[in-house]
C-alpha cells in the first residue's frame, strides 16, 4: 500500500524494522516530537542528546566551536579541543563521535592526527558489537572495541591508554 501511494504510520521501537520501512521517522518523547527527517538523517546526526541515546549514540558533548581554515575546533572541557575536517559554524553547539571511530592503544600517540588523547579507563561493560570501554580523557568517551582488541590490549579499570579518531569521524551542530 505504501509504494503505491498510501501514507501509513507507524509506531516501533524497532531501528531495523524503522530503517527498513520508513521514507521519515519522528523522534517523539512526552508527547513532543524532537527530531523528524530521513532515517539516515535522524539515527546518523541526531539534534539532541535524547535522540543521540535512544539512536544508540553515547558520545553527545556540547561544545564551543571555532571555525578554521580547514573545518573547525569543538572544545569540550578543559584542555579538549577536538579537530574536525567538517568546515561548519563558530558558536555554541554540540558533538557527536560514534564509538566505532575510536582506535585505542597502551603504546602512546596513535598515527599523526590531532585527535589523540591520554585518558584512564574508568569501565569496561559487554555491548551488542563487542565491548564498551568508558576512558576518562577530561571527559568521559565511550570507545566501542572487540573482546579479542581487550584481551590482546589486556585493557582493564585504571589502566592507562591512548585513544584516537581520524578529524572526518567528528559531527558538530548548532544548538537548535
Amino acid at each position: 500500500l505504501n509504494r503505491e501511494g498510501q501514507t501509513i504510520v507507524h509506531v516501533t521501537h524497532d531501528f531495523d524494522e524503522a530503517i527498513s520501512l520508513a521514507h521519515r521517522v519522528a523522534v517523539i518523547h512526552d508527547g513532543r516530537i524532537l527530531q523528524t527527517g530521513t532515517p539516515r538523517e535522524v539515527f546518523s546526526s541526531p539534534r539532541s542528546e535524547f535522540v543521540a541515546h535512544f539512536v544508540g549514540i553515547q558520545n553527545f558533548f556540547k561544545v564551543s566551536v571555532t571555525e578554521t581554515e580547514s573545518g573547525c575546533i569543538a572544545s569540550a572541557g578543559k584542555e579538549i579541543n577536538i579537530v574536525s575536517d567538517k568546515k561548519t559554524f563558530s558558536g555554541e553547539g554540540y558533538m557527536i563521535l560514534r564509538g566505532e571511530d575510536f582506535s585505542i592503544s597502551t603504546e602512546g600517540r596513535i598515527g599523526n592526527s590531532l585527535n589523540n588523547f591520554k585518558g584512564r579507563i574508568t569501565d569496561i561493560a559487554s555491548s551488542r558489537a563487542g565491548v564498551d570501554i568508558m576512558v576518562d580523557i577530561g571527559i568521559p568517551v565511550h570507545v566501542s572495541t572487540t573482546v579479542s582488541a581487550l584481551n590482546d590490549l589486556s585493557l582493564h579499570e585504571g589502566k592507562e591508554v591512548v585513544i584516537h579518531f581520524e578529524a572526518s569521524a567528528v559531527n558538530v551542530a548548532l544548538n537548535e
